[in-house]
């Protein structure tokens, strides 16, 4: 049944740590709890608070979420970029390990309400992650199936943390199912705190969208930038947040599209790297065939590690009626590349980043194939309407990577000619040695080796007299 004939409506929130670390997640923790138990409403739910969790006891409680009837998972605390969530080891609050989204998300998946929920059902509605850096880890929960997801992109001050925490738990508590409402509450508790930080708040959900403009994203995780304007703003305000318009030929670009020309060709150098184009299991390009024929709409696309931006496809100079542009998204990355520590596609490109390692793995051949199909994306961004005007940087670092794999390829190719070389020097040698030997017993008896035939005419004149008088004793 759901989660409300099940009985009271429980919240589980986990609080990490660090003995070094400032954030006050202790203090947020008691301020949670006053909000709810404190308060006459507080009875719509029960709260349950876990101080300094190890990722075991995350999951064993997870995992048993469903019996207490567990609707929103909170956590609060230490988080590192690209999503991951900072977890005791021993429950000391001294040692600590950082687990990246493809960790995290299936174990809360897997007890949610949504797809990818167990048999049996789960009952988790809502994830709330109250900490720095968690929009990836956001974005991997709703493409699992999470109905409502609650993130922050970039850092998020103590202070504001706080203040959503607590009108986030009281508009909630007021309408235990409406998740959108209890968000905005803290939405506008957060604004009139400071209106800059509002802008890195995220909700994601399975009914409704509030989310960093594709832009202010990209430029964000390059330069830390807080001034975001979030995607619905933009919508209504009909600007494009300083991105560049839209062509004809579909190729206004946020760096990462994944179904235009040079998104495309990109795709195919990761391939030849040995990069599986997949997201748990889900083919990315099969997942960009699904939504351009209609058979998934622009939710189910998260599933196979792509979102929409807000840019119109085309095909040549036809504008494709309701469909976007697709990106990648940063758990898809993380993903494919088997690296937490990638938070944005520009950050591939760099010196030591995901491409140069896997560049390192693979075979010459893999890598001259991979430098033809990065060349032709860079090639296709950097013509007149590439949309790339506004990403030099992205570019620059794209170039330079491309020039360590032709590196690559030169020092391939040297050692493969040395390898030659010396190949066949060694047959020649062999050869030079065989015909130095002695051809036969008869040539031994004559005293005769190979190298007679490099003598004078003289020396061969007495050599068949030789073979001459020796004819005769035989006869």
């Amino acid at each position: 049944g759901t989660s409300s004939s099940r009985g009271t409506r429980r919240i589980y929130a986990f609080f990490t740590k660090h003995v070094q670390d400032s954030i006050n997640v202790h203090g947020e923790a008691q301020t949670v709890m006053q909000n709810l138990k404190l308060k006459r409403w507080w009875k719509n739910f029960e709260l349950d608070c876990f101080p300094m969790p190890t990722f075991d006891s995350f999951n064993d409680l997870i995992r048993d979420s469903a019996e207490q009837n567990v609707v929103v998972a909170y956590f609060a605390g230490h988080s590192g970029e690209g999503g991951a969530l900072c977890f005791n080891t021993f429950g000391n609050n001294v040692e600590m390990e950082m687990l990246g989204p493809d960790q995290v998300a299936l174990v809360i998946a897997r007890a949610s309400n949504g797809a990818l929920a167990r048999a049996g059902g789960g009952t988790i509605e809502c994830v709330v992650l109250n900490a720095c850096h968690t929009r990836a880890l956001g974005v991997a929960l709703r493409a699992k199936g999470v109905a409502h997801v609650v993130c922050w992109h970039g850092t998020v001050l103590d202070s504001h943390a706080i203040k959503f925490a607590e009108e986030f738990f009281e508009e909630l508590a007021a309408s235990p199912m409406e998740y959108k409402e209890a968000f905005e509450a803290g939405q506008r508790a957060v604004t009139r705190v400071d209106p800059r930080a509002v802008r890195r708040l995220c909700f994601l959900s399975a009914t409704s969208l509030v989310d960093l403009d594709d832009e202010a994203l990209d430029s964000a995780h390059g330069s830390g930038n807080e001034t975001v304007m979030p995607q619905h703003a933009a919508r209504q305000s009909g600007g494009e947040g300083g991105a560049v318009a839209s062509s004809g030929d579909g190729n206004a670009d946020i760096v990462r599209m994944a179904n235009n020309v040079k998104g495309r060709a990109e795709l195919k150098g990761f391939r030849s790297l040995g990069v599986p184009l997949k997201f748990h299991g889900n083919s990315i390009e099969e997942g960009i065939r699904m939504y351009e024929a209609s058979e998934i709409d622009g939710r189910r696309v998260q599933e196979y590690g792509l979102e929409e931006s807000r840019y119109d496809l085309w095909h040549n100079s036809t504008k494709v009626a309701g469909k976007k542009l697709l990106r990648i998204h940063t758990a898809a990355l993380q993903y494919m590349f088997g690296d937490v520590t990638i938070t944005s596609y520009a950050s591939l490109w760099k010196v030591g980043g995901a491409v140069d390692k896997k560049a390192q793995q693979a075979d010459s051949i893999a890598r001259h194939s991979a430098v033809g199909h990065f060349r032709d994306s860079l090639n296709a961004r950097q013509q007149p309407g590439g949309g790339d005007g506004g990403h030099q940087h992205m570019l620059d670092e794209m170039w330079h990577c491309i020039e360590r794999l032709e590196r690559l390829v030169h020092d391939d190719r040297r050692l493969q000619t040395l390898k030659q070389n010396k190949k066949q020097k060694e047959a020649q040698d062999k050869k030079q040695s065989k015909t130095n030997s002695p051809a036969n017993s008869y040539d031994v008896l004559c005293g005769r080796g190979s190298d007679d035939s490099e003598r004078g005419g003289e020396d061969a004149d007495a050599d068949d007299d030789m073979v001459g008088s020796f004819k005769k004793l035989r006869k």
